[in-house]
Parts: structure tokens; C-alpha cells; sequence
């Protein structure tokens, strides 16, 4: 997916259906990981070998931060990983394990300025939402907004990009006005505990004028990676005292604690997708 047909797909979908016909006769469909030529019968945006690498979130997962239950944890219910943490969203789920093509995706998105693996990305969440039953609930979708100072240096809100996508896919309405960041918060990273995460993000959201948007509804708040949950919860938090009745999460990879599960199909290449570098000041903004 070409950058031109990126915008041709924002204006108009029988634009970017002209655009992608078109530009299959003079430039065959390539993998956005690996580059090479995908064959008719592979994935529109990535070949055999690159989906080999994503391991999906599958199997029993915590009812509250979407992690991945253990064998001997019982369905249904909490897990250590988040247990004692006060998080403010009633549910998360993710599409995938933070490794493979999957994490080279999000790392291209949001530090290398690649726009199109929003489309990629944002197939892998909608599949993963429709195995649940989150759709039907949701009524709104609102992304966890940049800082404007970093919104400019950047120059695109990559989980705004993703909602947009995703509201696309799910035929749900999508909101970047209701929520914006009013601290210009240090990346995660530089907190060395759970509550040096919570901390580094209190205070850091504020809703906007026109709240009324979402009293009494049920939200689907939009971001790339999950860790703690620190930041998606202090958004929740926000939305919540504004009037929201549920927020639920939703991001493409998630950090898992424990490691691949033996037999999944993340595969030998998993390690040779080379993913842009982010910056020192940047890396592991998700929270």
C-alpha cells in the first residue's frame, strides 16, 4: 500500500479502489515488512513469511488487561500481572504479542512516518474485536491523543490514524475531539515501576468541551501498545468523571510478561524483521 494510495482511501474509497487497480499493473503488490512480491493468494498487505512472525492474542486472556492467562490460571479472572493495579477501563484487548512483523509495524508507524501500516494494523485489531463480542457494545471510539508539542514534530497522531481505520472497519463513529493531552509526559520508559508510571501520566488528560458527546456511552479507547495499562487507565479515569459509562480498550501489540507459547507460530524469522530504531526520548511511549 503506496503512500498515494494511503490518500487517495482518505478521500474517497472508489478513488483508492481506482488507485490500487491501477497501480497493481505498473508496480505489483510488495509485503510493507519484508518488500518483497506478495502472490495473489497472500494477505493484501503482508506475505506468508511475515504473518508467520505475529504471534495472536488467543486462548483464555485476563478479564481486565487482556494479558495472556497461564495454564494454571482459571479463566475469567484477574491475573498477577494486574491484579493489585487500579486500572479505570472495565476491559483491554489486544490483537498481538509485542514481537515479530506485528511490533515492526507499530515501530514504522510511529517513528519512521509510514502511514499505510495503519491498514494492516488495523485488520489485525478489527479481527480481533469481532472474536469478541466488544463491537455490539461500543458506541463511540476515541484514540489516546499526542501532546500538540509532539504532534508537531511528528506531524500525524498514528492512534488516531489507527481509530480511523478501525471505525472504518467496524462501522463505528470515531472522535478526536473529545480527549487531548495537556502535559508533554516523559516516554514510559523512564519510569522504573508501575506507580512511577501512574504517576508519570496523572493529570496528563483532560476532556474537552463538548463531553456531552459521550454521557452515558460506552467507548472504545484506541492505542498501539498496552504494557502497565498506566495511560490507557488515566484516560479512562478522565472519560469516566466526564460522563462515560464504559470504556473499553483496544491496541494493536501487547507486552507480555511471559514468553511465546511453545508451538506458537511466531517462526524463525521472527528476529529478522529489522524495525526502525525510535528515538532515545521516544522508545515504549505506550503505557
Amino acid at each position: 500500500m503506496s503512500a498515494i494510495q494511503y490518500v487517495l482511501r482518505r478521500l474517497h474509497p472508489r478513488a483508492a479502489w481506482l488507485g490500487e487497480a491501477s497501480g497493481r499493473l505498473v508496480y505489483p503488490p510488495h509485503c510493507v515488512v519484508c518488500r518483497r512480491p506478495t502472490e495473489e493468494d497472500e494477505d493484501r498487505y503482508l506475505c506468508r513469511d511475515c504473518i508467520g512472525t505475529i504471534q495472536f492474542v488467543n486462548g483464555p486472556t485476563c478479564r481486565k488487561c487482556g494479558h495472556e492467562l497461564g495454564p494454571h490460571t482459571a479463566a475469567g479472572t484477574r491475573c498477577a500481572n494486574c491484579r493489585n493495579m487500579p486500572l479505570r477501563f472495565d476491559r483491554a484487548v489486544a490483537a498481538a504479542h509485542h514481537i515479530g512483523a506485528a511490533r515492526h509495524m507499530v515501530l514504522a508507524l510511529k517513528f519512521a512516518a509510514q502511514k499505510y501500516h495503519a491498514f494492516p494494523l488495523s485488520k489485525l485489531l478489527a479481527a480481533r474485536l469481532n472474536d469478541t463480542d466488544l463491537p455490539g457494545k461500543i458506541q463511540l471510539i476515541v484514540p489516546v491523543p499526542l501532546h500538540r508539542s509532539r504532534l508537531r514534530s511528528r506531524g500525524f497522531d498514528q492512534s488516531e490514524l489507527l481509530a480511523q481505520e478501525l471505525g472504518d472497519r467496524l462501522g463505528l463513529p470515531v472522535s478526536t475531539k473529545i480527549l487531548r493531552r495537556v502535559v508533554n509526559t516523559p516516554p514510559q520508559t523512564r519510569a522504573t515501576s508501575r506507580a512511577g508510571r501512574r504517576a508519570n501520566v496523572k493529570g496528563a488528560f483532560r476532556v474537552r468541551r463538548s463531553a456531552g458527546l459521550i454521557r452515558g456511552k460506552s467507548l472504545l479507547l484506541v492505542d498501539d501498545v498496552l504494557t502497565t495499562g498506566a495511560t490507557t487507565s488515566e484516560c479512562a479515569g478522565v472519560l469516566k468523571r466526564a460522563g462515560a459509562k464504559r470504556v473499553y480498550v483496544a491496541t494493536v501489540t501487547r507486552r507480555m510478561t511471559t514468553p511465546p507459547k511453545e508451538g506458537a507460530d511466531v517462526g524463525r524469522n521472527c528476529y529478522k524483521v529489522q524495525s526502525p530504531a525510535p528515538p532515545d526520548d521516544e522508545a515504549g511511549v505506550g503505557g
